[in-house]
């Protein structure tokens, strides 16, 4: 089993997976709030592809694995889209 958390101090999405081990999805680790990209995809391939959020408050994932945040001080929800394979 495996379960995503967002971090509202972090400004960042994880994943949390069946033996504790935490991984970050996407989302500016650094501590550094913001707004960038626009478009969403995962998974990130470079570093500059890093998305910025600004206090994450909530989280849903659809039946497709796309993620949608609650982007609470840029005031938006924002998807997280799966990369096609």
């Amino acid at each position: 089993m495996e379960t995503c958390s967002c971090s509202t101090v972090n400004h960042a999405l994880h994943k949390v997976v069946r033996d504790g081990d935490v991984f970050t999805i996407t989302g500016s680790v650094s501590v550094e709030a913001g707004y960038a990209p626009s478009t969403l995809t995962l998974p990130v391939r470079r570093e500059g592809d890093a998305v910025h959020f600004n206090q994450l408050r909530g989280i849903v994932l659809d039946e497709d694995r796309s993620i949608y945040v609650n982007d609470h001080e840029n005031n938006c929800v924002r998807q997280v889209a799966q990369r096609a394979k």
